[in-house]
């Protein structure tokens, strides 16, 4: 029996077929740019459409698959400029593996929501923190269709779909190329190979989590084996962090490279603070990368891998 991964050559995909877990796994590659992927001797590569029923179910057929992890997806500022294929991949993609799930009697899906189906931080004046029982309003394209697939994933549970979403908040990391913060990442890794910088928007509140804490929150679930588990969850750190904060860190691990904050406003604050705390109390989920943790593992991801 195999796990498929959707949207397998991505960023977060990339670190969770790092996982040690992954190891002991016979994992398939489902994305456009499979052949792309350094594959394991555990990994099968396969590509396909994620759009495309057929593609998807003969792919799991073929392999024998058991489980999904759904990370296919059309990033946030992505959606906006494309949405007809943020709606097809995003909305038709994530329809038709929970579809095959229940057709092919699989096992639990774990999917990739956001917290972007939350809107925004003030529709949830005066609180600060809001955590998975707190009505969703989202705003964005990206929040519209993340939302709308854990209403059908709730709908099909009816039906025996075992699925789990993990609502992400922004996810940060060495090879982030897609997303909101593409920007901040871009700046981490040019200090980290020895190039001044200047981060702007000092002011900015930064909901972040590594993206190897994401990685980890996802093999948790495949771990909780036949344990009953929420429909949602707050994937998160729940500390804040300004792009000051980022910048006086970074300089403190590269005392060799100029690392500058300039003020600027990068915009309201699209999203509110979300908490992990159901994730922790129901399978296990903490943060092992705080943010001078996070910023020294990701300086050195970047020093080990050729520019």
């Amino acid at each position: 029996m195999s796990l498929l991964i959707t949207g397998g050559a991505g960023f977060l995909a990339r670190y969770l077929l790092r996982e040690p877990a992954m190891k002991n796994r016979k994992v398939v590659v489902f994305d456009r740019h499979a052949p792309k992927v350094e594959a394991a001797p555990n990994v099968v590569c396969v590509a396909g459409d994620i759009a495309d029923y057929g593609q998807l179910e003969k792919a799991i057929k073929e392999h024998n698959v058991d489980g999904i992890v759904h990370l296919s997806s059309i990033m946030l500022s992505e959606a906006a400029a494309s949405p007809h294929e943020a709606i097809r991949v995003n909305v038709q993609g994530t329809v038709n593996v929970f579809e095959a799930a229940i057709k092919l009697g699989l096992g639990r899906v774990i999917w990739a929501s956001s917290v972007q189906v939350y809107g925004s931080k003030s529709f949830y004046y005066p609180e600060t923190w809001v955590d998975e029982t707190v009505f969703k309003q989202p705003v964005s394209l990206y929040g519209l269709c993340k939302s709308f697939c854990e209403d059908v994933a709730s709908f099909y549970k009816s039906h025996g779909l075992k699925a789990t979403g993990l609502r992400f908040s922004t996810i940060y990391g060495y090879g982030r190329k897609t997303g909101s913060n593409t920007y901040l990442c871009d700046l981490i890794e040019q200090a980290a190979r020895g190039k001044d910088v200047t981060i702007p928007y000092a002011e900015h509140n930064n909901n972040l989590i590594y993206v190897k804490d994401a990685a980890r929150a996802v093999v948790h679930c495949l771990e909780a084996g036949g344990k009953e588990l929420g429909e949602t969850y707050n994937i998160c750190s729940e500390q804040l962090y300004t792009n000051r904060e980022i910048a006086a860190t970074l300089q403190e691990l590269l005392p060799n490279v100029s690392v500058r904050s300039e003020s600027g406003k990068f915009g309201d604050r699209a999203t509110p603070y979300t908490k992990h705390t159901a994730a922790e109390r129901d399978f296990g989920f903490r943060i092992r990368y705080p943010l001078r943790e996070a910023l020294s593992d990701f300086i050195a991801e970047v020093q080990a891998s050729p520019e």
